[in-house]
């Protein structure tokens, strides 16, 4: 396991020590705090091992411009959190679960 420096971008932008691990399929699990940041908040905090394909993208549109988040759901509470131009991956589109 590789430790690298990265910054989340959030509703404050943090620098946060995380780790990575790849698995024979090359697969990348990282560690994320769910925070909800992105999301109106309400993460429940716990600091959790996201595989890669549990991140996917997410979008917001306001005034003709639109930005890309890449989100994943707390397996604790349920929460959606986003993380924004950190990953060593581009996440798989697919259809976020309704609210």
């Amino acid at each position: 396991m590789a430790d690298i420096q990265a910054t989340i971008i959030m509703e404050t932008i943090i620098t946060v020590e995380c780790g990575t691990m790849e698995d024979s399929q090359g697969m990348v699990t990282m560690e994320f705090e769910c925070t909800g940041a992105g999301n109106r908040g309400g993460g429940c905090g716990a600091i959790l091992l996201v595989e890669q394909a549990d991140i996917f993208p997410t979008y917001r549109s306001a005034l003709g411009e639109t930005e890309t988040f890449n989100t994943f759901e707390c397996s604790e509470c349920g929460v959606y959190t986003d993380i924004k131009d950190l990953l060593p991956f581009v996440p798989e589109p697919r259809k976020r679960p309704e609210d």
